[in-house]
């Protein structure tokens, strides 16, 4: 009995607020005020409150009271389903691919079904909010493309510009390279080079920051030192590291876009008979699982792609569900992490576990 009552307490108020009985900003009875009226428990009330708080038609604001909200256009798609839509500029980029394995993760256990497509057709298709992960030079028209009233975050590794005024939580990637290059240069090698894994430079975070730690100092950014992949994989990035070898001088450091291609570098270092790290430091992006397992392990630029997605996600719920209001922003970086290990530590440090002191960088 006690279900059939749930049921029809969230029935009863569902309909008066689709309806318009109980206009948008109305604030609802207490839960005992609702009890004494249905002759119930206030737990039976309290389940017919959270099916309605989930379905994005009520929000609980603490020491105010229940109230019913805005009736926009994601609400009633809320309605309809609880469904996220997802947009990815780029499903072959490894953090890419950890930031939407995080989504669905988030989603699933929030109740929500998530959705892949293209920006106008997941934002003409009735989900109740709207992750975008653009390239550097999409989000324009990703801004400029989400419809009004549509909760929509953007996420992953891009700057916005001062004037953009969407929601966006991203990793701050070119901090994360310029630091590991800025680390490589006081340790005495001005010799570096960016191993990246895009056909065009231009926009790449990776290779901006090298190129900037660089500048000003004796050796100087040489733009030969910046080579291309072409691609994600080890095997592309062996060919793109011996391309670099056999250019005439030796870097004494790489920067790898991601640690896959770090792996492909340090397997043409070891062909061509370089010691990693007294020889050349290699460091890699995304701190893969494949980063401690390589030998010597792999020093890499720990990006925190899973954090993004649990945190972007865990927004739009706040924002579906009604908890807060759809004008409230968010604009957060997230900083990378270096994390250090044997590709760049001396032969005396070992791989010690923790931060090694400043002499065991080379």
């Amino acid at each position: 009995m006690k279900e059939l009552l749930y049921r029809k307490i969230y029935l009863h108020l569902k309909a008066g607020i689709t309806d318009g009985s109980l206009p948008a900003g109305e604030r609802l009875s207490g839960v005992r005020e609702i009890a004494a009226e249905w002759k119930t428990s206030s737990n039976t009330v309290l389940k017919a409150l959270t099916a309605l708080e989930s379905d994005g038609l009520i929000r609980k604001t603490r020491g105010q009271g229940i109230f019913v909200c805005e009736r926009t256009a994601w609400d009633k798609a809320g309605e309809a389903g609880r469904e996220i839509g997802i947009i990815i500029s780029d499903m072959n980029e490894p953090f890419n691919m950890r930031l939407l394995s995080a989504v669905e993760k988030a989603a699933a256990a929030r109740g929500y079904r998530l959705t892949l497509g293209s920006l106008s057709g997941l934002s003409s298709s009735g989900v109740a909010g709207l992750i975008i992960v653009p390239s550097s030079s999409d989000y324009f028209d990703a801004a400029s493309g989400v419809p009004s009233g549509l909760p929509a975050v953007y996420t992953g590794r891009f700057s916005p510009p001062p004037h953009f005024e969407g929601n966006y939580m991203i990793a701050d990637v070119y901090s994360g390279f310029y630091y590991a290059a800025g680390r490589v240069l006081e340790s005495g090698r001005e010799r570096i080079a960016y191993l990246g894994a895009a056909g065009e430079h231009d926009g790449d975070p990776g290779r901006a920051a090298v190129r900037d730690v660089l500048s000003g100092t004796t050796y100087g950014y040489r733009r030969e030192f910046t080579v291309s992949a072409g691609g994600f994989d080890a095997e592309q990035g062996s060919a793109a590291m011996e391309t670099l070898l056999l250019g005439g001088e030796y870097p004494d450091a790489v920067i790898c876009s991601n640690d896959t291609l770090a792996a492909g570098a340090m397997k043409a270092c070891r062909a061509a008979g370089l010691n990693i790290p007294s020889d050349i430091v290699v460091i890699g992006s995304g701190d893969q699982d494949i980063a401690p397992l390589l030998e010597p392990p792999l020093t890499s630029i720990r990006i925190p792609a899973e954090l993004l997605g649990l945190m972007t996600t865990g927004f739009l719920d706040e924002i579906i569900s009604g908890r807060i209001s759809l004008d409230e922003k968010i604009r957060s970086r997230l900083d990378p992490k270096l994390i250090i290990r044997g590709s760049a530590l001396s032969a005396e440090a070992g791989n010690e576990p923790g931060a090694p002191d400043e002499r065991a960088w080379l």
